[in-house]
């Protein structure tokens, strides 16, 4: 049966170079500039397409609106979705994936990886599952029932037997002997351990099988090692005669860290049993050897593979790992505190103190940022409230929020639940948003934003001239603050062009009725430099570096903690 795609791209050229592509491949394509013209397409086409490859920025209607409406929607909610775009927007990229998008291949397109991608998501028909029922309800529910235990996450070693050439038509003819045969011998390698073998595929899962920073540890290398050894020659004096026969007992050994899995909690049964089956058909291109499977497509830090069940872990528990480091901003007229920013830092007992560079984006890159901010966020306001106790109180409170907290469409609501739950005002209260066009300039974001807005709350650009964010798209948001971001202090006082930008952004901020806020201020003479340009506010190290709740109530009570 013949494939009906449909393309939605706004680039013409390009979608006049895929349409040819898949026709010449034998594809029946339609297309589309926008999500709009594609919903069009859809509605007016007979029979149904059987994958939909789009971009993802597009006018009118872009990539992500249209993946959220063709997911609401009965009749396409099953129709697979293929994305290609820049791997720049990394922000936009993990929010397709978890959206339930099938794929994702970066522009220039390549036609082999296309081909692919159509042939990986559409599956043929009448083809079994990777995983029988029996195996895959028995991995999802050891992996996913453990954690009521209080047991963290397993990391588990998948592994799958294959035969080929006359070993492979003798393997079936002695079946029942070699299954055997394969089982004694797990047990005796893996006394240990828990594992599953799969009699249908021959494929087994070994669970709590630790590895080291990225690879299989020694000990699991020699057992499959040994694995390997033992079945092949067990196999070889069952079969004397097919000495010389190619055998490949085992096809690949998949090391899956706890990490990957620790995203999925929550989800439901077949999301995480397809994330299972992608695994497991993995091995079946492997040659041999042993290697490391992460979701490649996407560029994840370079950290150690347990961070995101560690911050699963604490975050689970409420632990006080996770702590609040406070920053003062200082009005720049007269050195007076206005403020403090709440900086997430985290000290776990296995790594030490970790950069909250690296564990905030590995919290962002594994779903896990929602439930970190809200219990960072929990802690800082309980503190604000410490300090609204002292003789000097703290004027006001700022946090972060994550673009992808932003992107969730309840965000808003449950985030003006806390700040009321906490008897705070709302005046004195900001959130700064990282600059990101995926928040700026989308539906979930944009009502999130006005929604803080409308409550009395703050909202501050955090980091601006770091992204990416249109002027078009930065003046129609309900901000209320521009934080200016500190690289462009760095050689402020002799480059006149930085001085210009610097000046054009506190004039941008006064124009959208919103203050300016300059972060990293180390110096007398930058201070001098922004104070001439007008800029309202100031945080660096030439005050306070980030500090304990303790340190700032300090500073507070002093009558001239910093100099003017």
């Amino acid at each position: 049966m013949k494939i009906k795609a449909l393309i939605v791209e706004d680039d013409e050229i390009l979608l006049k170079n895929l349409k040819r592509f898949l026709e010449l491949e034998g594809i029946d394509a339609d297309t589309a500039t926008n999500g709009l013209e594609a919903l069009e397409v859809i509605q007016q086409s007979e029979v149904l397409h059987d994958v939909v490859i789009t971009d993802l920025n597009m006018p009118q209607m872009g990539g992500m609106q249209l993946v959220k409406v063709l997911q609401a929607q009965s009749r396409t909610k099953d129709i697979p979705i293929i994305v290609i775009t820049a791997f720049g927007q990394k922000q936009n990229l993990l929010t397709a994936l978890r959206s339930g998008v099938k794929d994702l291949l970066e522009k220039p397109w390549d036609a082999d990886d296309l081909m692919a991608s159509i042939h990986r998501v559409i599956p043929a028909p009448g083809s079994e599952p990777v995983l029988s029922d029996n195996y895959a309800n028995q991995l999802y529910d050891y992996l996913f029932n453990v954690s009521s235990t209080g047991r963290t996450l397993p990391s588990i070693l998948l592994f799958r037997f294959s035969f080929s050439g006359q070993v492979k038509t003798l393997a079936s003819s002695m079946r029942p002997a070699l299954l055997s045969t394969i089982e004694a011998v797990l047990q005796e390698v893996f006394p240990g351990d828990q594992w599953i073998f799969n009699k249908d595929d021959f494929s087994v899962a070994v669970f709590d099988c630790e590895g080291g920073s990225g690879e299989l540890n020694i000990d699991s290398k020699a057992k499959l090692k040994s694995l390997q050894s033992r079945i092949a020659r067990l196999f070889l004096q069952s079969a004397p005669e097919h000495q010389l026969a190619v055998f490949a007992p085992l096809v690949a050994a998949i090391f899956v860290d706890k990490s990957i899995l620790a995203s999925h909690q929550g989800s439901e049964r077949s999301a995480v049993v397809e994330r299972l089956e992608s695994i497991v058909e993995g091995a079946k291109s492997g040659k041999g050897k042993a290697f490391l499977f992460t979701d490649d497509s996407i560029n994840l830090p370079s950290l150690r593979l347990d961070v995101p069940s560690l911050i699963n872990r604490a975050v689970q528990a409420k632990s006080s790992e996770f702590s609040i480091a406070w920053q003062p901003q200082i009005k720049l007229a007269d050195g007076s505190i206005h403020g403090a920013e709440a900086l997430a830092r985290w000290n776990s007992p296995e790594l030490g103190f970790v950069s909250p560079e690296k564990f905030i984006s590995t919290a962002e890159d594994w779903g896990l940022i929602g439930k970190l901010g809200t219990l960072l966020r929990d802690i800082a306001m309980k503190e604000f409230l410490v300090m609204q106790t002292l003789e000097v109180a703290l004027p006001r409170m700022s946090f972060n929020v994550s673009p992808f907290e932003l992107l969730d469409p309840s965000f808003a609501e449950e985030l003006i639940e806390c700040v009321r739950s906490h008897e705070i005002p709302f005046e004195v209260v900001t959130a700064e948003i990282t600059e990101s066009a995926s928040v700026l300039e989308s539906k979930d974001g944009l009502n999130n934003l006005r929604l803080l807005k409308d409550s009395g709350m703050g909202l501050a650009v955090d980091d601006f001239g770091s992204g990416f964010t249109s002027l078009g798209a930065l003046s129609e948001q309900p901000l209320t603050e521009l934080k200016i971001d500190r690289s462009y202090l760095e050689g402020i006082a002799d480059n006149p062009k930085l001085l210009a930008v610097v000046s054009n952004m506190v004039s941008l901020a006064e124009d959208i009725d919103a203050i300016s806020v300059v972060e990293g201020i180390e110096n007398k003479e930058q201070l001098e430099i922004l104070r001439a340009l007008g800029c309202n506010y100031g945080q660096g190290y030439y005050w306070s570096k980030p500090i304990p709740m303790a340190d700032l109530g300090v500073l507070l009570q002093s009558p001239d903690p910093f100099p003017k």
